[in-house]
């Protein structure tokens, strides 16, 4: 909902709600800015580059699908039960444009489909497909297999960083 919601946050969304969306605002942030990321902006193509950002956000989620046992206890598949259960709570809360992708990330399961290269590839030409306007993302996701060990590597060297500045956060959240 990070990506969708913008502006304030509704003081009438439940704390957990409030306190995911400004996280994720957090997280966007300071991704944005860390060494890794920019170095991993400079591995896709200059002709793709001004979609790098959704290049890198979805090629980070197959590295950390690749690598979850490395950074969480908790089995992947009962994580995704997990997320999936909460985006249908908080449906009502949602903007209706997050509707439609929402619905299909839960029916094609999205999440454990980023594990595989080619549900990568999937989840690329997909996204291209929501664009109002032509984009070349459609087969972005050669730029992920050509720089593959690249960006593995600034991906298992970010991530524990961002594991880090999410913990030092957490004494920001509000409390329930």
């Amino acid at each position: 909902m990070g990506d969708f919601a913008r502006g304030a946050l509704d003081p009438d969304w439940p704390v957990s709600l409030r306190n995911g969306v400004w996280l994720h605002r957090k997280i966007d942030v300071f991704t944005d800015a860390h060494p890794c990321l920019l170095q991993a902006r400079r591995r896709i193509s200059p002709e793709r580059r001004r979609l790098a950002g959704i290049i890198l956000d979805i090629s980070f989620d197959h590295f950390l699908s690749r690598h979850w046992s490395q950074f969480s206890s908790q089995l992947k598949t009962d994580f995704i039960r997990e997320v999936y259960r909460d985006l249908s709570r908080y449906r009502g809360y949602l903007p209706a444009k997050m509707e439609r992708p929402l619905k299909m990330m839960v029916e094609q399961d999205w999440l454990s489909a980023y594990h595989s290269i080619d549900g990568v590839n999937r989840a690329l030409d997909g996204v291209s497909r929501r664009f109002s306007r032509p984009t070349n993302l459609l087969g972005a996701g050669e730029e992920i297999e050509k720089n593959y060990a690249d960006l593995e590597k600034d991906f298992l060297e970010y991530f524990p960083q961002l594991i880090g500045y999410v913990s030092g956060l957490q004494m920001q959240l509000e409390i329930e």
